[in-house]
């Protein structure tokens, strides 16, 4: 009778199973966790840092339409004086008649990039004149709390 003394088969156990489901869960949780929080601190970004930074970009431009060009200069950031007289930025000026004709002007593209050095606004502009239209790409820095702009593209 040595069936007898065999024991009898066992079930197999579902722990292995929980265990791993767990570990997926737990993954999953802090996946979702973690895309929450990158929308809510773009989401952030976009509420808290777009607005003045824009403001920043309007004032400039207002100034360029006004033809107050010495204003514009020196609303402009520290490296953006370093690196353009103020001569050379009215010449830059002269040679795009739509900064002075413009009469409205939107934003097609804001974005704000958190640098070592802090944040820095790339707000692509689409100016408006009676005949002309033009896109420019005005950035923007925080610069002693303030809104500056550090530059200016036409393509």
């Amino acid at each position: 009778m040595e069936l007898e003394d065999q024991d009898p088969p066992r079930r197999s156990s579902n722990k292995t199973l929980w265990v791993i489901l767990a570990v997926i869960g737990g993954v999953g949780f802090v996946v979702v966790a973690a895309c929450a929080g990158c929308g809510f601190f773009a989401f952030r970004s976009i509420a808290t840092d777009i607005p003045p930074a824009q403001a920043s970009a309007d004032a400039f431009l207002a100034d360029l339409q006004a033809s107050r060009v010495d204003a514009a200069y020196a609303s402009t950031s520290s490296t953006f004086k370093s690196a353009q007289s103020e001569l050379q930025f009215r010449e830059f000026v002269s040679r795009f008649s739509t900064f002075k004709s413009q009469t409205s002007h939107s934003y097609n593209d804001s974005r704000v990039n958190y640098t070592p050095s802090g944040k820095r606004a790339a707000l692509k502009t689409t100016l408006r004149s009676a005949d002309n239209a033009m896109s420019c790409t005005i950035i923007v820095v925080q610069d002693s709390g303030q809104w500056k702009v550090e530059g200016v593209t036409v393509p």
